[in-house]
């Protein structure tokens, strides 16, 4: 890779240590640029004035990869743990999205009160007639058919105090009112029923009772219920983990045309979850599920576009999916689209345009968009520089456990960017990233022991920490760890 610091320029392969012409090795073939790898040990090849230089070279890729204006946006093993987090991201998401609910059609054939049947035929009307739906007639109207037992009033008065609608939000009361037309054996309050005990809302979260009344709905054939029972399989929610079981039930709801299903089954053969790993198969069931609106299958496959996953690598394919998706408010995509645009993958390099993208995702809670504008603000990338306003938004994401938005904060007080100087403050940050698992933070705790900045000097817990970060295949770990096993 082409690193140019002072007078010293090197090209050099990160695997095997050839020349390179541009971005491809004449040696191995290694494609820099196509592999998106963005660390990569420089060790003795790069002639720097002092270690402590080269540490700090080596720790602040970012800066080095801007001020190069040839920026690689992502290695490898970066991608893994962030798609990887994506996809925990988007069971929270579906899981916290506002459930479809379908209009049904029936009448309560059964009662032995003509009136009752009059006032359930008034409430079938109202809940079409705009004009009555949030007033306090059309509730009580509701109510009263409710009360006597019919099965659709009480389920549009759970769905009232589910959303908020005309009255003000309460999972419990909702709950209430579920609960009565569930046990008329309605498959669609059935399933809303595990949900809220899925998610805790309203109720002492269980996933025994969230599957209790998941499984009288699938019994039915209702979709939605098929669905939930397979990510808690997927997840091992309450169950044993079983992506073969995942796969049944996604099934079962996938061939009645139920979106979210199709594009779950996209994602367990995207990553060969419990199924032979399957590009193909994988956009052939987001296809279905993009095909019908649905964002996250749409997204999915602008993933597959930008990085060439089984599919001929294309950024404007890659823009085209991601828009269908963030028109539709979907964060993920809206993140995508800033990240295009700040590094100019298939478009006009903006920086403007990539904030204008990131604050869509950012303001929805989107960790990974929070944490690009931190970093647009420590660099004084199209914004004027600003460490306050990247700890700021760092500190928005790092809330959330996103790691590499913690490992920056830590990266801020290791070095005193805008804040005090702490090598102890690093280190707590850099060990709430490193405990997930994220390889730059192990390295960068590996770095604190082996120059004894702000701990007692350990070899052997720099060492430890090099291998963590190493295992994963992070260059600039393994690259000190020989130098160390060498005795350098």
């Amino acid at each position: 890779m082409l690193f140019q610091e002072r007078s010293v320029i090197l090209v050099t392969c990160p695997k095997c240590g050839n020349k390179l012409n541009k971005y491809i090795c004449g040696g191995c073939g290694f494609n820099i640029k196509r592999d998106e790898i963005r660390h990569f040990g420089t060790g003795k090849s790069l002639y720097l004035q002092s270690l402590k230089e080269y540490i700090r070279y080596i720790e602040s890729e970012d800066e080095n990869e801007r001020k190069r204006q040839e920026v690689e946006k992502a290695e490898r093993e970066q991608k893994a743990a962030e798609t990887a987090e994506r996809k925990l991201n988007e069971q929270l998401i579906e899981k916290n999205a506002p459930e479809q609910r379908e209009v049904k059609t029936r009448r309560n054939l059964i009662t032995a009160v003509i009136g009752a049947l009059i006032i359930a035929l008034i409430v079938v009307v109202l809940a079409n007639t705009s004009i009555f739906k949030n007033s306090d007639k059309a509730i009580e109207q509701y109510k009263t058919a409710a009360e006597q037992g019919d099965a659709e009033a009480q389920l549009k008065i759970g769905e009232m105090y589910f959303e908020g609608e005309g009255v003000e939000q309460n999972y419990s009361e909702a709950l209430k009112w579920y609960l009565m037309a569930a046990e008329q054996g309605d498959a669609s309050a059935q399933t809303t029923v595990g949900y809220l005990y899925d998610m805790g809302y309203g109720v002492k979260q269980s996933y025994s009772e969230a599957m209790k009344w998941y499984r009288l709905a699938a019994d039915q054939g209702y979709a939605r219920a098929q669905c939930n029972i397979g990510i808690l399989y997927e997840y091992g929610d309450g169950v044993e983990q079983s992506y073969s079981e995942a796969m049944k039930w996604y099934l079962m709801a996938a061939e009645q045309g139920y979106a979210r299903a199709q594009c779950n089954i996209g994602n367990l053969y995207e990553y060969g979850d419990g199924v032979e790993q399957s590009y193909s198969e994988a956009m052939k069931w987001y296809l279905m599920a993009a095909d019908q609106g649905y964002a996250r299958a749409q997204c999915n496959i602008g993933f597959l576009y930008e990085y060439g996953d089984g599919v001929e690598q294309s950024y404007s394919e890659a823009m085209k999916w991601y828009l269908m998706a963030a028109e539709q408010g979907y964060a993920n995509a809206q993140c995508s689209i800033g990240f295009l645009y700040e590094y100019g993958d298939g478009v006009v390099q903006s920086y403007s345009e990539a904030m204008k993208w990131y604050r869509l995702a950012a303001d929805q809670g989107d960790a990974s968009a929070q944490c690009r504008i931190g970093f647009l603000y420590k660099y004084g990338s199209g914004v004027e520089q600003s460490y306050s306003e990247a700890m700021k938004w760092y500190r928005l994401a790092a809330d959330q456990g996103y790691a590499r938005a913690q490992w920056s904060i830590g990266f801020l007080y290791a070095y005193g960017d805008g804040v005090g100087q702490s090598y102890s403050e690093a280190m707590k940050w850099y060990r709430l990233a490193a405990d997930q698992g994220y390889a730059p933070a192990q390295h960068s705790i590996g770095v604190l022991y082996d120059m004894g900045w702000g701990v007692e000097q350990n070899y052997t817990e720099a060492l430890r920490w090099y291998r963590l970060a190493a295992d994963q295949g992070y260059a600039p770990a393994q690259e000190r760890l020989n130098e160390l096993l060498k005795g350098g």
